[in-house]
């Protein structure tokens, strides 16, 4: 939600520094609130795993259990995010001093968080979303299982385009880019919401809280 914000607000490429800077000090407002969202977003993310866990209490076993971790450690880097994102009003104050301070600032903030920590929450998210899907056929929920796709196609695309250039183009972006862009924008975010949206229905809860199918009964 934090990008289709800032880019209907005209934000320029975030690797270009100074257009960004200058974007910045236009809309701090919504910088502080696009931050916000992606915080909260990540808390609200780990409350919902932990939460999903304690449903399957008595049904996890090593892969729902790592499936766990995989969600709260992209929570938690989710929020990382934000967080770094949110040192607008910081960014500008050392710019008052010095304009190349200012430059050098945000280029940390934006490698930090955009391009470290942004795709490592990705790829932990990712990785919560295929183990959740998987585990979400075998007890007879086979139309949960599309919620894994895109983010597993993205995370291999992701995976390939480091070590295959034929997945690259020139400046390294490439149909590897923009899967991993798009897992990012749509398959992470959507196969979340998906997960949520099928737990909401009490059938479909049940089957994950006992790890029964739908033709099984209780013993």
């Amino acid at each position: 939600m934090a990008l289709p914000l800032e880019l209907l607000a005209g934000r320029p490429d975030a690797d270009n520094v100074a257009a960004s800077l200058a974007w910045l000090e236009r809309n701090a407002a919504l910088a502080s609130v696009t931050a916000g969202l992606q915080l909260s977003g990540g808390a609200l993310l780990i409350v919902a795993v932990t939460g999903f866990a304690l449903v399957l209490r008595r049904q996890v076993g090593p892969a729902l259990g790592s499936a766990t971790v995989f969600g709260v450690f992209a929570g938690a880097l989710f929020a990382a995010v934000g967080a770094i994102r949110g040192n607008t009003g910081a960014i500008q104050y050392i710019g008052s001093f010095e304009q190349d301070w200012a430059e050098s600032a945000y280029l940390a903030t934006h490698l930090i968080g955009v391009q470290s920590l942004l795709p490592l929450a990705e790829i932990a998210a990712s990785g919560w979303l295929i183990i959740i899907s998987i585990a979400a056929a075998r007890r007879g929920l086979p139309g949960l299982l599309a919620v894994g796709v895109l983010p597993a196609v993205g995370v291999l695309a992701a995976l390939l385009a480091k070590f295959a250039p034929v997945l690259t183009a020139g400046d390294q972006i490439g149909l590897g880019w923009f899967l991993h862009i798009g897992n990012i924008l749509v398959g992470v975010p959507l196969g979340i919401v998906a997960v949520g949206i099928a737990l909401l229905v009490p059938d479909a809860a049940a089957r994950f809280a006992t790890g029964l199918r739908s033709h099984q009964e209780p013993k």
